[in-house]
């Protein structure tokens, strides 16, 4: 009997701790103090402190729980044991969802000290299989309602495998870093460009002067004589050819020289000899390379490819092709209308080879480009989108409802099958969610073009664009 008194005494007190502990929780978010002492422990109080069950925050629940469960104590001893079960298994379910959330909260893990000690107290080798059952069904239950509400299953971490990490939430919408870097991506890519050339050009610096000072060591010279008289034992010739070159093609920056002519040349000669006996001991550095073992992980970043749905969208070119280029375009665009002639000029340069993509993306500007974009659709229903595609990128009027009917008229279309599909607005939707898809993908501004996935902003030259494609080509064969 005293026993039993003991447990239940010890049940009582671990209740009382369990309501404060829930209570310390639900305050932690809004009181200083203990704001202050759980990021003396962890970062994830805050996070933990708006998960909900049944819409209701989970620190309520503890403190229902535990007031409950004290009720039980004092009044239904033999339920304890059931009530304690199903608090288990929720319980579980939260620690879980803590931990994918990467926010390790201390009143939380006090809290599962707490219900698993109660447990084990109460726990009878006779209800083993009930109790089981119980925390069974209600981990599947909280399995289930507490990701759905909270969102907390599909939000993998930094970190978390190849999936998108979140970086925030709009009511049941995600937005992932992934849409975020896609939207910044190529001024992104050039930041990142920026980094790694810093960084590469200061680990270059490193392992030479490593590779070099090893060398010196190994030969028993001082590094000053390894570079006088084995890298350098002939100190660098400039020819006046360089010299004259170089004033010729910096005259503009070399203008406001006052000083004499022969002094400004004995500069320049200074400068070309230490590019050269710098260059002399770069190119040395690296024939040590094999000897000393050098082995570079610094990758240089690459473009976030994008992934497209191409379906039902105006395309020329087998689907099968080992290039594919989107296009987002504008018909209003003047750039636009320039670079279609580079458009056209590669695509029979290329032929079957790759495989061309058109998605309409009018700018609000442009007073008719959502209704150009439409009417070239119309045509498509008549085999023309490509001719009257033409049509409009070599029109400088305005592309009024008369206007493009007129062109419809000119490639010999069904004017009547024509107008009614355009006022129809059959193809609006279509027309709308390009410009929703380009946004999407970080397009701001037309042209723009996706070749394989890599964007491609503004529109380039023919020699530049041609490059461009030639080095898909040239890639190893790959998924599309």
């Amino acid at each position: 009997m005293f026993q039993e008194q003991s447990k239940q005494t010890i049940l009582l007190f671990l209740g009382l701790i369990g309501i404060i502990v829930s209570g310390l929780a639900g305050l932690s978010e809004y009181v200083p103090a203990l704001q202050s002492f759980c990021a003396s422990f962890s970062n994830g109080c805050k996070d933990t402190a708006t998960v909900t069950l049944l819409h209701l925050p989970v620190w309520a629940w503890g403190v229902v729980f535990y007031a409950v469960l004290t009720l039980c104590l004092w009044r239904l001893r033999k339920a304890v044991v059931w009530f304690v079960s199903a608090g288990t298994g929720v319980e579980v379910v939260l620690v879980w969802t803590m931990w994918t959330m990467k926010a390790f909260c201390v009143f939380c893990i006090a809290n599962f000290l707490v219900i698993l000690l109660i447990l084990l107290i109460s726990f009878e080798k006779r209800n083993f299989w009930q109790t089981l059952a119980i925390a069974s069904l209600c981990w599947v239950v909280a399995f289930f309602n507490i990701p759905s509400e909270n969102r907390a299953t599909p939000l993998p971490t930094e970190g978390a495998g190849d999936q998108p990490r979140i970086v925030a939430q709009i009511g049941r919408e995600s937005v992932t870093s992934e849409r975020l870097d896609r939207m910044v991506g190529s001024k992104l890519l050039d930041l990142q460009k920026e980094i790694y050339k810093l960084r590469k050009d200061r680990l270059d610096q490193l392992v030479m002067d490593q590779l070099v000072t090893e060398e010196a060591a190994s030969r028993n010279m001082t590094l000053e004589d390894l570079v006088n008289k084995v890298i350098v034992p002939v100190p660098p010739k400039v020819e006046e050819a360089e010299i004259d070159g170089y004033i010729r093609e910096n005259r503009d920056h070399l203008k406001d020289w006052t000083g004499a002519p022969d002094d400004l040349k004995n500069r320049i000669r200074t400068y070309f000899e230490q590019q050269k006996r710098y260059n002399a001991i770069v190119q040395y550095a690296k024939t040590l390379e094999p000897k000393y073992g050098v082995t570079i992980y610094l990758k240089e970043p690459q473009p976030i490819l994008a992934r497209i749905d191409v379906e039902g969208s105006p395309s020329i070119g087998p689907a099968d092709a080992a290039v594919t280029i989107v296009e987002y375009s504008d018909f209003q665009c003047p750039a636009c209308r320039a670079t279609h002639e580079v458009v056209q000029k590669l695509r029979s340069t290329f032929g079957n080879r790759v495989r061309w993509v058109f998605k309409d993306y009018p700018l609000k500007k442009h007073k008719y480009a959502q209704s150009a974009a439409e009417a070239a659709r119309c045509a498509g229903l008549q085999g023309k989108y490509w001719d009257y595609q033409n049509v409009l990128y070599a029109s400088q009027e305005e592309f009024t409802p008369d206007k493009l009917v007129q062109f419809a008229q000119g490639l010999g279309l069904s004017t009547g099958e024509f107008k009614q599909c355009l006022e129809s607005g059959r193809f609006k939707a279509s027309v709308e969610q390009g410009q929703k898809e380009a946004i999407s993908l970080g397009v701001d501004r037309t042209p723009s073009f996706f070749i394989n996935g890599k964007l491609v902003v503004g529109g380039p030259s023919f020699d530049s664009f041609k490059r461009m494609i030639e080095e898909e080509l040239n890639k190893p064969k790959r998924e599309p």
